[in-house]
């Protein structure tokens, strides 16, 4: 409820069987009383009496007719009386004054849940003037609380770019007949305002929300006014850079083509598409104009502004299994070798059981653009009590990527390998077309949260004695 009751303002309609009824509610109560409440206690000099002869006063308070409902625990989150009852306290009147600031936080909270109806009373019992104990109470009768009857947007001006897209309240979590909570309402309005700049609206505002009350069926008429700015196109890739990785790699890369649509997804995935990479330490993707400067149907440069992260990384490591025994692991990466993106990997591992050397090569866009050349070198030894084998093998892939996560990939490969078991010496010849095919619909590379991936690996082999 924080940021609700800071900033925002709802205009309401009240509507009674007297006639009609214009009302202004503010509902920005803030996270203080009705200043920080640190700030009240400093400020009233009262709390802090110059002379020491004054009795401390103590205090509790209890809320009444509200424990059906979530407002106590917003309010302990926000009550003076709560936040500032360790603080020494020497004034009747200081007192009073936390109380009232308290008595208006439940005001606004009720509003803020739908209690349009509501009303509070407050109670400052004391017993006697000798009496330093204080209780106070909050007599409240919420009413019933509105639901919400419809929900409007309306586009203010409108241009002459397409209509706006409107994403369907329910996809955002905000349903027609539940109760009204300002808070998931304004953060729903957000949502429905950003997803505008996925249709060429990336410059939208809120200019302000209403909420026409309805007394004879306590419902609200939820009115949210927009400012969708220019209608705007995707214009051309200005890659900004003083680093090593070339521009062209970069522009590749681009999930959005010039002259369509501004689309934030697509901006958010050529952001995640760089990042997976590893070769940048910082990625900022800006738009050329802001919104005074751009005007309907204009096509947008989109800046790529990169710094380089360091190129290479040197790995190193101890590992212990039961079956391999003590052993040592190292790594070298480089991924920008020879300055076209291209990775090189080597890879290096020995144990009592096992030695394995494992070279790698990467080049993106050979050919054509979304097709990488992956090389790969290794050799291997193995040595158990059944059996030991000695033998390399090479393959040269081409991966492709599709839209939407769909890859694939084919290529050559070829292994010989030497068996000895019980004085028999075995030496076999294999040649390979591995294939894959793959469908991620991860909704993040490097920390999926939703969607999965599906993997199929086929290696039809020949090989012979």
């Amino acid at each position: 409820m924080g940021r609700f009751l800071k900033n925002r303002v709802f205009y309401f309609l009240g509507l009674s069987c007297w006639g009609l009824a214009y009302l202004s509610i503010p509902i920005y109560a803030s996270d203080k009383t009705s200043e920080n409440p640190s700030k009240v206690a400093e400020k009233t000099s009262a709390d802090t009496p110059s002379v020491g002869t004054l009795p401390e006063l103590t205090y509790q308070y209890d809320i009444k007719g509200l424990e059906d409902t979530d407002i106590p625990g917003e309010f302990k989150s926000k009550s003076g009386l709560e936040f500032l009852k360790k603080r020494p306290l020497y004034s009747s009147f200081a007192l009073s004054k936390r109380a009232q600031d308290d008595l208006e936080i439940i005001h606004k909270l009720l509003y803020a849940f739908g209690y349009y109806d509501g009303v509070v009373d407050l109670e400052n019992a004391e017993s006697s003037e000798k009496d330093v104990s204080r209780q106070i109470t909050f007599s409240a009768i919420p009413g019933e609380r509105y639901k919400i009857k419809t929900v409007q947007a309306r586009f203010e001006p409108l241009g002459n770019g397409p209509a706006p897209c409107q994403k369907d309240l329910d996809e955002l979590g905000l349903h027609v007949g539940e109760h009204f909570t300002a808070e998931k309402v304004l953060s729903v309005f957000d949502k429905f305002k950003d997803h505008l700049a996925n249709c060429g609206y990336p410059f939208a505002k809120i200019k302000g929300h209403e909420a026409l009350l309805s007394k004879s069926d306590k419902t609200v008429t939820l009115v949210l006014k927009i400012n969708p700015g220019p209608y705007v196109k995707f214009g051309i890739v200005r890659v900004k850079s003083s680093g090593e990785v070339p521009g062209t790699y970069v522009e590749n890369r681009s999930t959005f083509e010039e002259g369509e649509s501004y689309d934030q997804r697509k901006v958010d995935a050529y952001q995640d598409k760089l990042s997976t990479t590893k070769l940048f330490n910082k990625i900022h993707i800006q738009k050329e104009k802001k919104a005074e400067e751009t005007e309907d149907g204009d096509e947008m440069a989109m800046d790529i502004i990169l710094e380089d992260a360091k190129p290479r990384t040197v790995a190193a490591g101890v590992k212990f299994g039961t079956s391999d025994g003590i052993g040592t692991k190292a790594s070298w990466v480089h991924r920008n070798i020879t300055g076209n993106a291209d990775k090189f990997m080597a890879s290096a591992q020995q144990s009592q059981r096992l030695s394995l050397v494992d070279l790698n090569y990467h080049l993106p866009d050979f050919l054509k653009v979304d097709q990488t050349l992956a090389t790969t070198v290794e050799y291997k030894e193995e040595s158990t009590k059944a059996y030991g084998s000695r033998g390399y093998g090479v393959a040269a892939l081409l991966k492709n990527e599709l839209a939407d996560g769909w890859s694939y990939s084919y290529g050559l490969m070829f292994e010989s390998i030497r068996l000895s078991q019980y004085g028999r010496v075995i030496h076999v010849d294999g040649v390979g077309v591995p294939l894959n095919f793959t469908i991620n619909t991860q909704n993040d590379d490097l920390e999926p949260s939703e969607g999965g991936k599906f993997v199929v690996d086929l290696t039809p082999e020949y090989g012979h004695l």
